[in-house]
């Protein structure tokens, strides 16, 4: 079996948040540390029983003020293999892979509700 955990990142839900259409959440989360060429396995904590997720991960530019973070379209390739809720529905485990050659300034878009 390969090892899909060749960098681990865990963020917690207090990015940009936004109300999605049906009541449910809509965040943009930094990723730190960066996303590593190759696999990585993310965890997103404190989801506070949702239902249902929906994560995808994006390059991210850093704006202003500092610390503020935009989506973009660059260079890197993620490719997503796996999104799963645990049974409490209160923890998300990504994996995904980055086709890139260096560690790059990432971001998980997550619907959750």
């Amino acid at each position: 079996m390969a090892d899909l955990s060749a960098s681990t990142q865990t963020v917690f839900p207090k990015g940009l948040r936004g109300i999605a259409p049906g009541g449910c959440i809509a965040m943009l989360l930094p990723i730190k540390p960066d996303s590593q060429p190759g696999n990585n396995t993310l965890t997103i904590t404190g989801l506070g029983g949702a239902k249902a997720i929906s994560v995808w991960i994006t390059e991210l530019y850093p704006g202003q003020p500092v610390g503020l973070y935009i989506p973009r379209v660059g260079g890197g390739i993620f490719e997503t293999h796996s999104v799963q809720l645990d049974a409490f529905n209160n923890i998300c485990r990504v994996i995904y892979t980055l086709n890139w050659n260096a560690p790059l300034l990432s971001g998980a878009m997550v619907i959750a509700g």
